[in-house]
């Protein structure tokens, strides 16, 4: 579930993509195991599967370290504002709500690389 949030780490592995000129990466093509990039990749084209999301760009972010420090910190000032000392006190310290907002526009204004090789041959 952190796939998106990570993607583009220092320690991803996949197509990157270099700056030009030099060995500095820019930017690495992510998709998710069910999309049709990865189904087409890893498992042949299937007639009864169908593919769901799509393969874009992610910009280079450097190393896990700064993400996992952003996440750990909205953790600890989670638990400060909701008065746990641990996390597992959590459910106890407050009342959770369900959100009916269920769509993720992360990658929504993102480009693809199909697109991104069009417009190269442009």
């Amino acid at each position: 579930m952190l796939g998106s949030m990570l993607s583009g780490t220092e320690p991803c592995e996949g197509e990157w993509e270099y700056k030009e000129g030099n060995f500095e990466k820019s930017r690495l093509k992510y998709y998710g195991m069910s999309s049709y990039t990865a189904q087409d990749k890893y498992s042949g084209k299937s007639t009864y599967r169908p593919s769901e999301g799509k393969a874009v760009y992610v910009d280079y972010k450097g190393p896990v370290e700064y993400i996992c420090q952003q996440l750990e910190g909205g953790i600890r000032s989670c638990c400060t504002y909701i008065g746990a000392k641990k996390i597992k006190h959590m459910n106890k310290c407050t009342t959770f709500i369900m959100v009916n907002r269920t769509h993720n526009t992360f990658y929504e204004n993102r480009v693809s690389p199909e697109e991104s090789r069009n417009s190269i041959k442009g």
